[in-house]
């Protein structure tokens, strides 16, 4: 499942880049969803391996935050030289004198808070929401696509209580939310973004179908047939599946609203999810391939800038070739600079959990 998740990461780049493809692929509401769905779904699998809360929380804080903070100093160093060299401080706002006018203190303060602690990092979308200003707040994150991730650690938070729950309990949770999204969507017309897929109570049925798509996957025997030329044939054919559910949403939407339609897409994820895993659980490619999904997601937002300042002009395909590129080559650099060393103490980290624990 590692290619999905990687998958999933490129389409949200190509999304923020603007970049144009002629193989219709998934849009950004859509990926950072199936994101959810399969976070749902790893967390129900490997709770039970950690001796406790606490070690489930630092394994998973530690595996959030040292990625990010490294990334968070490459995005303001990035940002003062972009304002330094280009004269602008577009990439950084809160430099810019006129932004500042436009905003109290209170909310600039609360917005940097936020880029360290990634927590409320999604309020501040709700606050653009309500409050349409020229310069809303999200405009001071330093990495503002991490909204997606305050969710998750939301998610995280509740982890050791939703999985331990009865199915059933899972099921209700799931129901209610959904209830909870329907209401809002007709009641209020709130079906538009921030609504459709950042509010984490709405979004805690997606991280919910994640947990029960794994509790009720049948274990299928299927193995994908080692060596990476099979691997590439199973890729490709995936692409091939990916592209025909993205079609879904856009053949349902035709009847459905795109909220709706959205929404029901995810039921073929409910299984699919766990049968890509079944398959892909023993190719070592894969796991390596899908590790590279949250650094391209953190660091793709400082990368375009950068491409955009430096090949200004340069026509659509040779610049989302290199924003690709490039996005790929820093993620390399947070996967074996920081992930990497990062998973060994995690790994020393829970033994001595373990021993403290018998």
């Amino acid at each position: 499942m590692g290619f999905l998740r990687f998958y999933l990461a490129i389409c949200v780049v190509f999304v923020h880049a603007g970049i144009p493809t002629w193989w219709t692929i998934h849009d950004g509401t859509q990926a950072v969803q199936i994101f959810f769905l399969i976070s749902g779904f790893y967390m129900q699998m490997i709770y039970d391996k950690y001796p406790d809360k606490y070690a489930f929380w630092m394994s998973r804080l530690s595996r959030i935050y040292c990625p990010y903070f490294a990334v968070l100093l490459a995005a303001l160093v990035t940002g003062v030289g972009l304002c330094v060299f280009q004269g602008s401080s577009g990439y950084l706002p809160l430099l810019d004198a006129n932004s500042r006018s436009h905003n109290t203190t209170l909310g600039i303060v609360f917005t940097t808070i936020t880029n360290f602690s990634v927590i409320g990092q999604d309020l501040t979308l709700f606050v653009a929401d309500a409050g349409d200003s020229r310069f809303p707040l999200y405009r001071y994150l330093l990495i503002p696509q991490a909204w997606s991730v305050a969710l998750e650690l939301y998610f995280y938070a509740l982890v050791p209580y939703l999985a331990k729950r009865r199915t059933n309990v899972l099921w209700g949770i799931l129901c209610l939310s959904i209830l909870a999204r329907i209401v809002f969507y007709e009641s209020f017309g709130l079906t538009r973004d921030p609504w459709i897929y950042r509010f984490f109570p709405f979004e805690l049925a997606i991280f919910t179908a994640g947990m029960l798509a794994y509790r009720h996957a049948v274990d299928f025997k299927i193995k994908l047939p080692q060596g990476h030329f099979r691997y590439i044939i199973f890729c490709i054919l995936s692409m091939f599946l990916f592209f025909c559910l993205r079609k879904s949403v856009s053949f349902s939407n035709r009847f459905l609203e795109y909220h709706y339609a959205t929404l029901m897409s995810y039921v073929a994820w409910f299984f699919l999810v766990p049968q890509l895993f079944q398959i892909t659980k023993q190719q070592r490619l894969d796991r390596f391939v899908g590790e590279f999904s949250y650094p391209i997601y953190l660091t793709h937002l400082i990368v375009i800038p950068v491409v955009d300042s430096l090949y200004d002009g340069a026509n659509s395909l040779l610049r989302g070739g290199l924003i690709v590129f490039l996005t790929i080559a820093v993620s390399m650099g947070v996967m074996f600079g920081v992930i990497q060393p990062l998973d060994t103490w995690r790994q020393r980290f829970l033994q001595s959990r373990r021993a403290l624990s018998n």
